[in-house]
């Protein structure tokens, strides 16, 4: 249950190069000059999204997201929201991805939380539909 605190939350959608949550992240707070507290990564349950390395063995992949983004913003909630899928590959799964969005702004949203969504990672699918249900929901 999340609680009316008036805090701003950053949505983004993450594939292979989990990087791209870390800059959105840093770039949200630098352009709108505001704190993040609840970071929420959507991401499908792949092998290479969840546990992705370099060739000298640096995780890259959300499990290396997540250390990174402890050590760096240790006061940052992070909440992970699995698709539990490994690819979006059928009309079903665009369903269920878009529904998955939909439900999550809206447990955001009707608290008044300021919410942010960051589109760059993920499956460009994944992309425009978070892009679709940000639009719908405002």
């Amino acid at each position: 249950m999340i609680k009316n605190d008036n805090k701003t939350v950053l949505i983004c959608t993450v594939g292979g190069i989990a990087p791209v949550v870390s800059e959105t992240l840093k770039m949200v707070q630098k352009k709108k000059n505001s704190s993040i507290s609840t970071l929420v990564i959507v991401h499908t349950n792949s092998k290479e999204v969840i546990s992705k390395k370099t060739a000298n063995g640096k995780e890259i992949g959300l499990k290396g997201l997540k250390s990174f983004l402890k050590k760096r913003y240790p006061s940052l909630k992070i909440i992970q929201v699995d698709l539990e899928m490994p690819d979006i590959l059928s009309r079903e799964d665009n369903d269920k991805v878009l529904s998955t969005f939909i439900s999550t702004l809206i447990e955001y949203k009707k608290y008044n939380q300021k919410v942010y969504v960051g589109i760059a990672g993920g499956r460009k699918t994944m992309s425009a539909l978070a892009l679709f249900a940000a639009y719908l929901i405002g």
